[in-house]
């Protein structure tokens, strides 16, 4: 005569990895601790419509990522002189020679940039879906760009020793590399995700006796 028992086990699945709300972390943040930056000097960033401008002038400046990921967001500490309350910004790979590469994404802001002169928070570009992925200790630059009729300045980071390689960017791909003072900005990418092992139910395994 055959017998059956049942015996109750606990069922557990895991987690895929970014399942368990990571929090993001920074890949490269020269901001003060308070999210600061210096509101008295910057970077000039403008359009060709730009009334006392004669052209469109951008600045960038190259980094090196501190963690691996992909860019949810990049925050910059910019100042709004005139025109259009609206701007972007571009990241790019840095070539083997660390100059501009490939522009990997650019982004876009409206109506967020604050007066200039005043220490608000940095404004955030935020990558709509996933963003472009970056490797820790490849260098990019950050690339902000007027539109035509906006005139803005990119604050410079706080500390006299925050120096990186800039470009200064003119029509007809007129390019100016040198070495000075950083601008105000805070690179943005996941947290590392976690396997989290949660139990989901009951299972009834069966064992044949005789």
């Amino acid at each position: 005569m055959q017998r059956f028992t049942f015996s109750a086990l606990p069922v557990t699945v895991a987690l895929a990895p970014g399942m368990a709300g990571a929090q993001p972390v920074t890949a490269f943040d020269n901001l003060t601790p308070g999210g600061g930056y210096i509101t008295d000097t910057s970077w000039v960033v403008n359009g060709p419509d730009v009334e006392y401008a004669e052209e469109r002038i951008s600045h960038g400046m190259r980094f090196t990522a501190e963690r691996s990921g992909r860019v949810e967001r990049i925050d910059l500490g910019i100042g709004l002189i005139s025109g259009t309350n609206a701007a972007r910004v571009q990241l790019w790979t840095a070539d083997e020679n660390g100059l501009l590469g490939e522009r990997l994404a650019t982004w876009l802001v409206q109506d967020a940039i604050p007066e200039y002169g005043l220490n608000f928070e940095a404004t955030p570009f935020e990558s709509v879906g996933p963003g472009p992925s970056i490797s820790a200790g490849s260098d990019y630059w950050i690339v902000p760009v007027a539109t035509l009729d906006t005139d803005f300045g990119w604050y410079w980071a706080e500390g006299e020793s925050l120096t990186a390689p800039m470009v200064n960017i003119r029509p007809g791909g007129v390019r100016n590399y040198f070495t000075d003072r950083q601008g105000a900005a805070r690179v943005v990418v996941p947290g590392p995700g976690a396997a989290i092992l949660l139990p989901t139910g009951i299972a009834l395994v069966s064992r044949r006796r005789r």
